[in-house]
This record gives structure tokens, sequence and C-alpha cells, in this order.
């Protein structure tokens, strides 16, 4: 929609286990909180779910997402120092991403 053409692919952290699946969907889940006010911005600047923040629309679109996720990761009661390594990876892979094109 932007004309801004495709970035290089990144390769995705290991998820070797469903305790790195958790800390992964952590920080992809909780993004979409943040995702909430860049659509409210992106709409003002006329960005829309039909053009331009199509990929804001589908992150923000189910509001009890984030309640359903943090009820699914307390039952599921991963261990905490193999989810935050994985949140970690995630985090600098959207972080190299989003700095080399």
């Amino acid at each position: 929609d932007l004309g801004a053409g495709r970035s290089t692919p990144v390769t995705p952290p290991a998820l070797p286990d469903a305790a790195a699946v958790a800390g992964a969907l952590y920080v992809v889940e909780g993004s979409s909180i943040g995702a909430t006010l860049i659509a409210r911005r992106a709409a003002a600047l006329g960005y829309t779910a039909g053009h331009g923040a199509s990929h804001l629309a589908l992150q923000t679109g189910d509001p009890r997402r984030w309640r359903r996720f943090l009820d699914w990761l307390h039952a599921a009661d991963p261990d905490p120092a193999r989810a935050v390594k994985a949140a970690r990876a995630v985090f600098q892979t959207a972080m190299t991403a989003f700095t080399q094109r």
C-alpha cells in the first residue's frame, strides 16, 4: 500500500520447547497492546484496515486476545528462564528486522 518495497528477511529464533514458544508468544501477543496506539495514530493519518494499516487491524482486531493469552500462559506455567531467553531472542530478531532493509 505504501510503496516501500519488501524488507530483507531475517532468520527467526529457534523455539525448541513449549517454554520458548510461550516466551515468543508473549512478545508477539504483547505487541498488540502497542499496536492499538499505533493504529489510532495511523488512522489519524488516513491509514486504515483497507489501506496502509491492514497489519495493525489484524493485530488489534480482538480486544480480548491479550487476556486469553495471559490465561493460557498462567495455565501453561512455562519455565521462566527459558521463556525469557526466547522472548529476548524474538525482540532481538524484531530489532534486526527493523534496522535493516
